[in-house]
Protein backbone atom coordinates (compact mmCIF):
# COMPACT_ATOMS: atom_id res chain seq x y z
CA UNK A 1 0.00 0.00 0.00
CA UNK A 2 1.43 3.67 -0.84
CA UNK A 3 1.66 6.26 0.82
CA UNK A 4 -1.40 8.57 1.73
CA UNK A 5 0.85 11.64 1.04
CA UNK A 6 4.32 11.45 -0.76
CA UNK A 7 6.97 13.90 0.35
CA UNK A 8 8.84 15.32 -2.67
CA UNK A 9 11.24 17.34 -2.60
CA UNK A 10 11.18 19.32 -5.43
CA UNK A 11 7.57 20.52 -4.36
CA UNK A 12 7.58 20.87 -1.06
CA UNK A 13 11.25 21.89 0.53
CA UNK A 14 10.90 24.87 1.77
CA UNK A 15 15.01 25.10 1.44
CA UNK A 16 15.43 25.08 5.52
CA UNK A 17 16.26 21.72 6.70
CA UNK A 18 14.76 22.30 9.97
CA UNK A 19 11.66 22.44 8.24
CA UNK A 20 11.41 20.09 5.80
CA UNK A 21 12.19 17.66 8.77
CA UNK A 22 9.37 19.09 10.83
CA UNK A 23 7.02 18.92 7.68
CA UNK A 24 8.70 14.97 6.58
CA UNK A 25 7.71 14.11 10.37
CA UNK A 26 4.22 15.40 10.08
CA UNK A 27 3.16 13.58 6.86
CA UNK A 28 5.04 10.33 8.13
CA UNK A 29 2.64 10.70 11.24
CA UNK A 30 -0.34 11.53 8.80
CA UNK A 31 0.49 8.33 6.73
CA UNK A 32 0.30 6.13 9.85
CA UNK A 33 -3.28 7.70 10.67
CA UNK A 34 -4.47 6.74 7.49
CA UNK A 35 -2.69 3.36 7.20
CA UNK A 36 -4.48 2.67 10.31
CA UNK A 37 -7.72 4.17 9.88
CA UNK A 38 -8.11 2.19 6.35
CA UNK A 39 -7.20 -1.41 8.11
CA UNK A 40 -10.36 -0.84 10.20
CA UNK A 41 -7.96 0.11 13.58
CA UNK A 42 -9.03 0.34 17.02
CA UNK A 43 -10.27 3.61 17.81
CA UNK A 44 -8.35 3.95 21.35
CA UNK A 45 -5.03 3.56 18.39
CA UNK A 46 -6.74 6.30 15.91
CA UNK A 47 -6.82 8.66 18.96
CA UNK A 48 -3.59 7.89 20.06
CA UNK A 49 -1.97 8.12 16.34
CA UNK A 50 -3.63 11.65 16.29
CA UNK A 51 -2.60 12.56 19.60
CA UNK A 52 0.78 12.40 18.32
CA UNK A 53 0.10 14.27 14.92
CA UNK A 54 -1.58 17.03 16.75
CA UNK A 55 1.56 17.07 19.45
CA UNK A 56 4.15 16.98 16.21
CA UNK A 57 2.49 19.96 14.47
CA UNK A 58 1.88 22.25 17.55
CA UNK A 59 6.00 21.31 18.14
CA UNK A 60 6.56 22.32 14.52
CA UNK A 61 4.68 25.31 14.54
CA UNK A 62 6.32 26.44 17.57
CA UNK A 63 9.81 25.85 15.75
CA UNK A 64 8.46 27.43 12.48
CA UNK A 65 7.60 30.84 14.59
CA UNK A 66 11.03 31.10 16.13
CA UNK A 67 12.54 30.50 12.75
CA UNK A 68 10.48 33.40 11.40
CA UNK A 69 11.23 35.59 14.27
CA UNK A 70 14.63 34.57 14.37
CA UNK A 71 14.87 36.21 10.49
CA UNK A 72 12.72 38.92 11.32
CA UNK A 73 10.09 37.75 8.75
CA UNK A 74 7.78 40.31 8.33
CA UNK A 75 4.84 38.17 8.06
CA UNK A 76 5.40 36.49 11.23
CA UNK A 77 2.04 37.78 13.24
CA UNK A 78 -0.52 36.72 10.02
CA UNK A 79 1.57 32.86 9.80
CA UNK A 80 1.00 32.90 13.43
CA UNK A 81 -2.86 33.48 13.05
CA UNK A 82 -3.26 30.36 10.03
CA UNK A 83 -1.26 28.26 12.27
CA UNK A 84 -4.12 29.13 15.03
CA UNK A 85 -7.31 28.69 12.65
CA UNK A 86 -5.23 25.53 10.97
CA UNK A 87 -4.92 23.62 14.74
CA UNK A 88 -8.80 24.93 15.09
CA UNK A 89 -10.01 23.07 12.17
CA UNK A 90 -8.15 19.80 12.96
CA UNK A 91 -9.72 19.97 16.47
CA UNK A 92 -12.92 19.87 14.83
CA UNK A 93 -12.13 17.30 13.31
CA UNK A 94 -10.87 15.40 16.39
CA UNK A 95 -14.26 16.33 17.77
CA UNK A 96 -16.10 14.27 14.96
CA UNK A 97 -13.79 11.49 15.59
CA UNK A 98 -14.74 11.52 18.88
CA UNK A 99 -18.07 10.95 18.18
CA UNK A 100 -17.67 8.17 15.23
CA UNK A 101 -14.48 6.54 16.46
CA UNK A 102 -13.51 6.80 13.41
CA UNK A 103 -12.01 9.22 10.96
CA UNK A 104 -14.10 9.95 7.63
CA UNK A 105 -12.55 10.56 4.27
CA UNK A 106 -12.95 14.49 4.81
CA UNK A 107 -10.45 14.51 7.61
CA UNK A 108 -7.66 13.33 5.54
CA UNK A 109 -8.77 15.24 2.23
CA UNK A 110 -8.70 17.94 4.50
CA UNK A 111 -4.70 17.17 5.77
CA UNK A 112 -3.71 16.81 2.45
CA UNK A 113 -5.00 19.87 1.07
CA UNK A 114 -3.52 21.97 3.88
CA UNK A 115 -0.57 20.37 3.89
CA UNK A 116 0.20 21.03 0.45
CA UNK A 117 -1.23 24.55 1.10
CA UNK A 118 0.38 25.44 3.67
CA UNK A 119 3.69 24.27 2.72
CA UNK A 120 3.56 25.99 -1.02
CA UNK A 121 1.77 28.65 -0.37
CA UNK A 122 2.33 29.80 3.18
CA UNK A 123 5.48 28.22 3.96
CA UNK A 124 7.52 28.53 1.09
CA UNK A 125 7.56 32.49 1.65
CA UNK A 126 9.87 32.51 4.49
CA UNK A 127 12.05 30.28 2.36
CA UNK A 128 12.20 32.82 0.11
CA UNK A 129 12.58 35.31 2.38
CA UNK A 130 15.64 33.81 4.35
CA UNK A 131 17.26 33.16 0.69
CA UNK A 132 17.13 36.94 -0.10
CA UNK A 133 18.01 38.19 3.15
Amino acid sequence: MSNFFEWDQAKYSVEVPQMDLGHQAIIASMNKLFSLSESGAASVQLGRVFAELVQLTVKHFAEEEAYMESIHFPDLGKHKLIHKSLLASVMSHKEKFDNAGKFERDFFDFLRMWLKAHICGIDVKYGKHRLAA
